[in-house]
């Protein structure tokens, strides 16, 4: 299929002009000063009627184009449409146009991108053989000089139509670079035993189309069963056009640029075309046809080109763009006649395209690639070896999951595999029919477990078929995971040790990140974990089966590691008891709930609950009493508090009062001193053991009516502190006057 491409300026590019200032116009190439004036072939016609006609308009003498009836005649650029009118009837004449130049692929070549000679299968092709002596490929451009990948001699004496002599030594390095591509013996190299006949007709800044006209004429008139023509322009060049259309009818098979009009267009007789248009082909498949639409110059097949091969000085240079896949195409042509001598052009060039496989475009016409093995499958000895799968890429047995597997066989074959198949259950599941299509790749049935069979299935060139078999165990169900320890929806408290139980195939376990350990001859994994407190989802475990299948479920629950607290103690700190004190603990808060409170009273354990009675009789000082809470997962804290045990009552005596057996009359007064840390609530007179005088203010006084008392009277004092705590004086004993 022939193909067109979409943009000018790709189409520049591509075709390897090297200044973007090419695209601004179509008319760069034209050359109005130069005239080149076609003759009718009959006896007689010659350039001297229309040379007449142009008078003192020609600059110079008529040149004949070597080979062509046709000569060229320089006139004044700025009267070259007055020129061409004088010429038009002139008798003899039978075309008419300025002058082309066209220029050579200038692309420079990138190694980051290199092409490779397996995208258009030239490896394949060459099983049939690298070419013959006798095959010669003619390399019309710049001329070419030998190389170490290109001896002098494999170099047949050219000839050179620009400086009209015959040394078609390489003017620019192009042509050199070219014929390397074609007939070269480095890794780059299509026909390498194929030799070249050297054809200049340009320089480094291109060549006139009348010259690489005679170049063509000459070079079928040598016999080349194939031409390579280099050079790219936007106007048509009739003497150009019919060269090639000479070239054709002489048996030789022109390959040219997609750019090269003459090339790329149909014979100018309307008959069958035999010549080739080549676009460019990457590693990927990506097709440039270096052509537009609107142009019509259609591009025949695709061939690989950014190649690294040897230049005129021996440096090795990388030769990029539509010159270089030309001469892919060129060198497999050579390929095939080595083959088969008998070929016609018409045979090799239908057999090219027939053969050539879908290549990736990015606009809308497609473009098909090279396929060179293909090709010499039609015209090489006969193959019958069948291919051979030495290794299907898999192992019996071997575990596919969810991740896709890429299958890399291992086949074999005399010449070359042209397609592969990987079949999965009888059914084919994947293939390859490019070098650039993506490797094999096997992928499972969803949500399914079970053993199958995988095929690689390979057919050659001449259809013979191969094929290895490996069974297959396909798993993409995700393993099952349980929580044994802790429960879903349960409580526990940082650190916490984390038990589950999955299936037996399962290979490695995290909990948020932590390794888990498998126990020894069990299915139980365990793993300690830290998190801070909340509820919900806390953490998440990963279990990968040795299908590569994952199971993700989060454990919920809540995470406790904060002990219980507590609002109120009482009694308060330094509280002053006595006796019997009730302790207490209140406003207890917690997560998951109070499972617990105990006291201890100076380090001893005194009981549970949130109250509690303490003694501290016999007790005078501080009396630790320690409160202990306890929530349901262990969180436990502790609090404080010290009393002041007061069991010592108060310090009394009496400064002034009748002494023991006075006698006494009327009211008496006992004068009292009286003191006590925790402070004197009162001090008592006591007569005959009742309390006949009390006093709360210090200094204390006591007054009794001994009118009142019995006659014998037994006096005392009394103290009490405020915790209750009690002192009495010595008796005395009084009688009444």
């Amino acid at each position: 299929m022939r193909a067109v491409s979409s943009s000018l300026v790709a189409i520049l590019l591509g075709a390897g002009l090297a200044s973007p200032a090419y695209a601004a116009s179509k008319t760069y190439d034209v050359l109005p000063g130069r005239l080149v004036i076609g003759l009718y072939t009959y006896a007689g016609a010659s350039p001297a009627a229309a040379m007449e006609r142009l008078g003192d308009l020609a600059l110079s003498e008529a040149r004949m184009v070597p080979g062509r009836p046709a000569f060229v005649v320089d006139v004044p650029p700025d009267r070259s449409q007055e020129a061409i009118k004088l010429v038009m009837g002139a008798p003899g004449v039978r075309h008419f146009g300025a002058e082309v130049r066209m220029r050579p692929d200038t692309i420079p070549g990138d190694p980051a991108k290199a092409g490779t000679l397996d995208t258009v299968r030239v490896p394949a092709a060459r099983t049939w053989g690298a070419g013959s002596p006798d095959t010669v490929v003619a390399v019309v451009d710049s001329g070419v000089s030998p190389t170490a990948e290109l001896p002098a001699d494999r170099l047949l004496a050219g000839r050179d139509f620009v400086d009209g002599d015959d040394d078609a030594s390489d003017a620019s390095g192009h042509g050199t670079l070219v014929a390397s591509v074609i007939a070269g013996t480095g890794v780059n190299g299509v026909c390498p035993k194929c030799r070249i006949l050297p054809v200049r007709v340009s320089n480094a800044d291109g060549g006139y189309a009348a010259d690489i006209a005679a170049g063509i004429v000459w070079a079928a008139d040598q016999g080349a069963p194939v031409i390579h023509v280099s050079g790219a322009g936007w106007s048509t060049s009739r003497v150009l056009e019919e060269a090639v259309t000479y070239a054709g009818y002489k048996g030789s098979l022109v390959v040219g640029e997609a750019l090269n009009p003459a090339v790329a267009t149909e014979d100018v007789y309307g008959t069958e075309r035999r010549s080739l248009a080549a676009g460019t082909v990457d590693r990927a498949g990506l097709v440039n046809g270096g052509v537009t639409d609107s142009t019509n110059y259609w591009s025949d097949v695709a061939a690989a080109d950014n190649l690294r091969v040897l230049d005129a000085t021996g440096t090795a240079r990388y030769l990029a763009g539509t010159a270089a896949s030309a001469a892919v195409v060129a060198g497999t042509a050579g390929l095939v006649l080595s083959a088969k001598p008998d070929a016609t052009a018409e045979q090799v060039r239908e057999s090219i395209l027939r053969n050539a496989l879908p290549g990736n475009h990015l606009g809308e016409y497609p473009l098909s690639v090279l396929d060179a093995g293909a090709v010499l499958s039609e015209f090489g000895t006969a193959d019958t070896k069948a291919p051979v799968v030495a290794a299907t890429g898999l192992t019996a047995g071997q575990i596919v999951g969810t991740t896709p597997v890429v299958v890399r066989p291992r086949i074999t074959d005399d010449h070359g595999v042209k397609r592969v198949e990987l079949l999965r259950g009888g059914k084919v599941v994947a293939e390859r029919r490019t070098p650039w299509d993506k490797p094999l790749t096997l992928t499972a049935p969803a949500k399914w477990t079970g053993q199958q069979d995988v095929t690689v299935r390979t057919y050659d060139y001449a259809g013979h078929v191969g094929e290895a078999t490996t069974n297959v165990r396909f798993d993409t169900v995700a393993p099952t995971v349980t929580f044994v320890s802790p429960k879903l929806n349960t409580a526990v408290r940082s650190p916490f040790q984390v038990v589950i139980s999955t299936d037996a195939d399962v290979t490695s376990v995290t909990a948020s990140g932590v390794k888990m350990v498998r126990q020894p001859g069990t299915n139980l994994w365990k793993a300690t974990l830290r998190s801070g407190d909340g509820g919900g989802g806390i953490f998440s475990i990963d279990a990968r089966d040795a299908a590569g299948n994952v199971a993700t479920p989060n454990w919920t629950g809540t995470v406790d590691s904060t002990a219980p607290t507590a609002k109120t103690i009482s009694p308060a700190e330094k509280t002053r008891v006595r006796s019997t004190v009730t302790t207490s603990v209140s406003g207890i808060q917690d997560q998951i709930g109070l499972a617990k409170a105990e006291l201890w009273v100076d380090g001893k354990y005194a009981g549970a609950g949130t109250s509690r009675k303490v003694s501290t009789a016999g007790k005078n000082g501080n009396v630790k009493l320690t409160w202990k809470l306890t929530d349901k997962l262990g969180n436990a804290r502790t609090y404080t508090r010290t009393v002041i045990a007061d069991n010592k009552g108060p310090s009394v005596s009496i400064t002034k009062a009748p002494k023991n057996k006075a006698k006494v009359t009327g009211t008496v007064k006992v004068y009292v001193k009286a003191s006590d840390t925790a402070g004197v609530a009162r001090v008592e007179l006591l007569v005959n053991g009742k309390v006949v005088a009390t006093d709360k203010t210090s200094a204390y006084v006591l007054s009794v009516n001994t009118k009142k008392q019995a006659k014998t009277m037994k006096v005392r004092v009394r103290a009490y502190d405020k915790l209750g705590n009690v002192t009495y004086t010595t008796t005395r004993t009084w009688s009444r006057k």
